[in-house]
């Protein structure tokens, strides 16, 4: 899922599964979070997905899956990742990781995607304000 847009100022999140391989040479599928902010001082941030117990990623599985900030940029654990196996039997989310992210996310018209990135050249789109 992604708050992208046409241009450097318009572009504000990425959250994906990263495979493994693609976020530094990582040897497990990771959650990742990417504060794009506009382009100017990126931070991605990721965690491991559950391989074992109730939650671990299997094939053909449904999941929740969520992050959440808590809006203090630059503070301990401001940021945190849930993976979830979909069950009717669960009520609370499973905690993966916390962290910290060190810029607020930014705010600016952008187009919400899912699946890949909106097309770049189209300037309409849902604005995230």
């Amino acid at each position: 899922m992604t708050g992208e847009g046409a241009n450097n100022a318009n572009r504000l999140f990425q959250f994906r599964i990263a495979p493994i391989g693609t976020v530094g040479g990582n040897t497990t599928i990771r959650l990742e979070f990417a504060n794009v902010h506009l382009a100017v001082n990126n931070q991605a941030i990721s965690m491991p997905i559950p391989t074992t117990g109730d939650d671990a990623i299997v094939s053909n599985n449904w999941y929740h899956v969520a992050v959440a900030y808590n809006g203090s940029e630059n503070t301990a654990d401001n940021i945190a990742f849930y993976w979830t196996l979909l069950d009717p039997s669960r009520t609370n989310a499973n905690l993966i990781g916390t962290s910290s992210m060190q810029f607020d996310l930014s705010v600016a018209q952008t187009c919400l995607a899912f699946g890949a990135l909106a097309a770049r050249s189209r300037s309409s789109g849902i604005s995230l304000v």
